[in-house]
């Protein structure tokens, strides 16, 4: 588990030379303050988990450092020690979620203190942990986005594929009759011009040229329909 910090924020040495002896034995670390600018110090060099601070302190009060820490530190769980007249404006500021709880003051060290503030710790603990969950569930929905989009672009792409080849299957079949039949008739046409005939050279010339395109063209066709064929199994 990660060490975690706390501050301590109190105007009277007294109050905090008490705290240091009695959370000597704690599993945090420490930080003491002797009023709100001290404290803002230390927050701006250390790394802060839990801050607990005096309400009333002269120049700034307890409010007014935890306002201030809200809103440069939202992650830093708050807390304020008070004396019971004091109750209505506490109440306030834990209704407009500026404070966790509350310590009153006479407090009890070992019964009280200390339990209120490892409850801080843990309540800190659990937000860092929502936040850490969230983070990962949406870095792993954006990897699924990422994925099912890369896959709809594949079966797409194959789809598309698919539906060129069948179009040019159709195509290639529409054009092989048409050419079966012109090369039935340059058959036809190159049997029945006599060898003898000289004045046939040309006409035999033109058909033997004719039919030996026309057979290119039907071998042309022949690949094309096997090539198409072969994408849509694909």
């Amino acid at each position: 588990m990660e060490s975690r910090a706390v501050l301590f924020v109190d105007d009277e040495e007294k109050v905090l030379r008490s705290l240091k002896r009695g959370l000597l034995d704690e599993p945090y670390k420490t930080f003491f303050a002797e009023s709100g600018k001290g404290a803002l110090d230390i927050l701006e060099r250390e790394e802060v988990h839990v801050i607990v601070t005096d309400m009333c302190m002269p120049e700034m009060s307890g409010l007014e450092l935890l306002e201030i820490v809200k809103e440069r530190y939202p992650r830093i769980i708050r807390l304020v020690l008070s004396g019971y007249t004091q109750i209505t404006p506490l109440l306030e500021a834990i209704n407009r979620g500026e404070i966790f709880r509350f310590i009153t003051k006479p407090w009890k060290l070992e019964e009280e203190f200390k339990t209120v503030v490892r409850q801080a710790i843990g309540y800190y603990d659990l937000q860092r942990e929502r936040d850490n969950l969230v983070a990962e569930l949406s870095q792993y929905n954006f990897e699924l986005e990422e994925k099912v989009h890369r896959r709809t672009e594949q079966l797409l792409t194959i789809t598309q594929q698919a539906e060129v080849g069948k179009c040019a299957s159709q195509v290639v079949n529409n054009l092989k009759t048409p050419l079966e039949n012109i090369l039935g008739s340059l058959e036809l046409i190159s049997d029945s011009v006599p060898e003898e005939s000289g004045a046939c050279d040309k006409l035999v010339q033109y058909t033997n040229q004719a039919l030996s395109a026309a057979m290119e063209m039907r071998q042309i066709i022949v690949n094309t329909l096997q090539h198409a064929r072969s994408s849509v199994v694909d």
